[in-house]
C-alpha cells in the first residue's frame, strides 16, 4: 500500500515538474537560437557594410580585387554588381543561387544596407545587400552570402547541448521527486495503520511526530478498559 501511494504521488509530481521544465527549456532554446541567428545575420550585414565603406573611399579595380580576395578564403562569399545589376567582381564562381539573388534584387540605394535573404531552412545561402554611394551617387552594390549550413550547424550543436542538460535534469528530478514522495507518504501510511487498528479496537501503536511541522508530541493509543473492570 505504501509503495503504491508513494509511486502515484511521485509520478504526479514528476509529470508536473517535467511539464514545467519542458516549457522553460522551450522558451530558453527559442530565445538563444533566435539570438544566434540574429548574430550571424548581423555579422554578415556588418561585413558587407565594411566592404561598401572601403569601396566608397576607393572605387577602382585594385580595391575591387582586394575586397573579393579577402572573401576568397572565407566561408562567406561576396559579389559586387554595377548599377545595372551586372556582376563585375565575385569571390567564387559557379553559384547559381547567388546569381539568381543578384538578378531579382532591386538595389534601392535609399534603403541602405539590409538583409535580402534570410530563409536559411530552405535556401543554401542567406544574403545581405549594401549599396555603394559615392558623393550621393549610386555606383553599385555589395552582396554578401553566408552558407545556411552555418546556421544549421549552430542550432544542431545547441540542440545537442540542450538535450544533454535536459536529460541530466530529468534524471535528477526523477530521483528527488520519488525520494521526497517516500518521505511525504511515510507519516500518512502510519496514520492509516493506526486508524485501521482503532477501528478494530486493538490499537496499541505510537505516532511519533519527528518532523516538527506543527508540534513536537507523541500520541499513544491504548485499548479502552471500563472502570468497573479495572477495579478487579
Amino acid at each position: 500500500m505504501r509503495r503504491k501511494l508513494s509511486v502515484k504521488l511521485g509520478l504526479l509530481f514528476f509529470i508536473l515538474m517535467l511539464l514545467i521544465e519542458l516549457s522553460l527549456f522551450f522558451i530558453l532554446y527559442t530565445s538563444i537560437s533566435t539570438q544566434r541567428i540574429t548574430e550571424v545575420m548581423d555579422g554578415l550585414l556588418a561585413r558587407g557594410a565594411g566592404h561598401k565603406d572601403v569601396l566608397e573611399n576607393n572605387f577602382d579595380a585594385s580595391t575591387l580585387r582586394h575586397v573579393t580576395l579577402m572573401e576568397a578564403e572565407a566561408s562567406t562569399d561576396v559579389i559586387i554588381a554595377n548599377t545595372e545589376g551586372d556582376i563585375i567582381h565575385r569571390s567564387s564562381e559557379g553559384k547559381p543561387f547567388q546569381e539568381e539573388v543578384v538578378r531579382r534584387t532591386t538595389a534601392a540605394p535609399e534603403s541602405g544596407s539590409r538583409i535580402i535573404e534570410d530563409n536559411w531552412r530552405e535556401n543554401p545561402y542567406v544574403a545581405t545587400l549594401s549599396p555603394i554611394m559615392i558623393d550621393g551617387e549610386y555606383r553599385g552594390s555589395v552582396y554578401m552570402f553566408s552558407p545556411s549550413e552555418t546556421i544549421r550547424d549552430i542550432l544542431s550543436q545547441l540542440s545537442k547541448q540542450f538535450l544533454i542538460v535536459m536529460g541530466m535534469i530529468t534524471f535528477i528530478t526523477l530521483v528527488l521527486v520519488f525520494a521526497l514522495s517516500q518521505i511525504i507518504t511515510r507519516p500518512l501510511i502510519r496514520m492509516q495503520r493506526v486508524t485501521e487498528k482503532l477501528s478494530e479496537g486493538t490499537a496499541d501503536m505510537e505516532l511519533d511526530d519527528r518532523y516538527n511541522d506543527e508540534c513536537n508530541c507523541q500520541l499513544k493509543f491504548q485499548p479502552y478498559v471500563h472502570p468497573i473492570f479495572s477495579q478487579r
